[in-house]
């Protein structure tokens, strides 16, 4: 074999080393930006439940704006600014004294994120529970709640 073969094996080798290489490493960076877009998801719905929990309207209304759709308690419906959905919350809140919450089930798919759970309250001195449902929306960089749901 001659030197000039000898080194066109070894540069269609290095070739197709390079390309299955940049292949796996174009899945990885896949992978990653998935994983990192739905652990992006998790953390906000983890924040939310905690703002719930909390009863904090002031960090619940950084997830909201004037696209997000709100039934609470049969009460409340429609779209409202993000001003008056503040006190809307900091309303409820304040009727609605949260023993317990926890979101069950949380959907963490980029195209439909959504997390619903049980809500254990207590009002005018009675105990009662309903069921939250949060529907997620990505709005440029951020993610937005589009449905508040506590019925």
């Amino acid at each position: 074999m001659t030197k000039q073969m000898t080194l066109k094996i070894i540069f269609i080798l290095s070739i197709i080393f390079l390309e299955n290489n940049f292949s796996q490493t174009d899945k990885l960076i896949h992978n990653f930006r998935s994983n990192t877009k739905s652990e992006s998801i998790n953390i906000i719905i983890s924040e939310i439940e905690e703002s719930i929990k909390q009863s904090d309207v002031l960090k619940l209304s950084q997830f909201i704006n004037a696209q997000t759709y709100f039934s609470l308690m049969g009460n409340i419906n429609g779209y409202y600014t993000t001003n008056q959905a503040f006190y809307i919350l900091e309303d409820f809140f304040k009727i609605n004294k949260i023993q317990l919450f926890k979101f069950n089930q949380v959907n963490n798919e980029e195209n439909n994120p959504y997390a619903t759970g049980t809500l254990y309250y207590e009002s005018k001195g009675r105990k009662n529970k309903a069921q939250v449902f949060v529907t997620l929306k990505r709005v440029g960089e951020s993610w937005i709640i589009s449905q508040l749901s506590i019925n």
